[in-house]
């Protein structure tokens, strides 16, 4: 079933819960049109992530469309087109030169939200698909607004006021990272941006789960054992929580925009000797919010809060 916002915005669902395709327009032409602009962050407001399907963009398109929905961000230690200073490349290619074309990984990748160990993590994240493989990976994104809501009221309570250290480990999202990937003294893991492990999503006022992707990470005023065993308890859950999840093959000329203060995102592996080139975008954010806080706390008023899905 497809809808329309005043009129002008033709959109279709892309899974029961969140999600939609944006069909009447083009993203070049919303990267040119203030008004369309306007349209489109009322739809992200509403449907977390929004998909161009199969477009033309040019890197000026990318840049404008996504600074729409804030100031643009530069992904640091990243590979860029030429001249672009915020338009990073995801590749595995490799130039005639024998340079490396984007970032060189072709990994698969666990769930994880873009830089949560900086101070303020991105607000939106846009992914276009400029050249796709035979072995096409699918991302997935998981909406942890949902998977929050679904938890069983024991752990609400447990977690409600807990933080979380987000410490930097090289290719922490690499899957097999995460599986192989040997701690680091805790000390090291000490070190990092110290995130809640709920926040509360601005744009709705619903909890998130906000989890760090390392495992081992550590949780404040915790030991490392029961920390771990409660991170890992957290992701064991939210794995399972497949109601959850939009996965799709990213299609060349796909132009993702989602919302990375309540998705986690995914990807499968593919060959080394298939090339794949992704355009990747951030918006700035805002500082992590806390859900709960000791003056705040009220768990009865937690529902009133859980934005329901759209009715489609």
């Amino acid at each position: 079933m497809h809808f329309s916002i005043a009129g002008t915005l033709e959109l279709a669902p892309l899974s029961p819960t969140f999600g939609v395709d944006v069909l009447n327009v083009s993203a070049a032409e919303c990267a040119a049109s203030p008004d369309l602009q306007a349209l489109l962050r009322a739809a992200i407001a509403q449907h977390l992530l929004l998909r161009f399907p199969e477009q033309a963009v040019t890197p000026d398109d990318a840049l404008a469309l996504t600074a729409a929905f804030g100031p643009l961000m530069d992904l640091r230690s990243a590979s860029h087109v030429p001249g672009r200073q915020f338009l990073q490349v995801l590749s595995n290619g490799i130039d005639a030169d024998g340079k490396r074309c984007g970032d060189g990984n072709n990994s698969a990748q666990i769930w994880h939200t873009d830089a949560g160990q900086w101070d303020v993590p991105p607000g939106i994240s846009v992914f276009y698909g400029v050249l796709v493989p035979p072995s096409a990976p699918k991302n997935g994104y998981k909406n942890m607004a949902q998977v929050y809501a679904a938890l069983p009221q024991r752990l609400k309570e447990q977690i409600q006021t807990l933080k979380a250290v987000h410490h930097m480990y090289p290719r922490s999202v690499d899957v097999l990272v995460h599986q192989k990937g040997a701690s680091l003294p805790r000390e090291q893991r000490e070190v990092g941006q110290v995130q809640p492990l709920v926040r509360r999503h601005l744009g709705s006022g619903a909890p998130v789960l906000y989890l760090p992707s390392r495992r081992d990470s550590v949780i404040l005023g915790m030991p490392d054992a029961a920390s771990r065993s409660l991170l890992e308890e957290l992701w064991d859950f939210t794995n399972q929580q497949h109601h959850c999840d939009w996965i799709a093959t990213t299609r060349r000329g796909d132009f993702v925009v989602f919302d990375n203060t309540a998705l986690v995102h995914n990807r499968e592996g593919w060959p080394t000797s298939e090339r794949r080139d992704i355009w990747h975008l951030v918006t700035e954010g805002e500082a992590v919010t806390p859900m709960f806080t000791r003056k705040t706390l009220n768990l009865n008023s937690t529902a009133s809060v859980v934005s329901e899905a759209p009715a489609y």
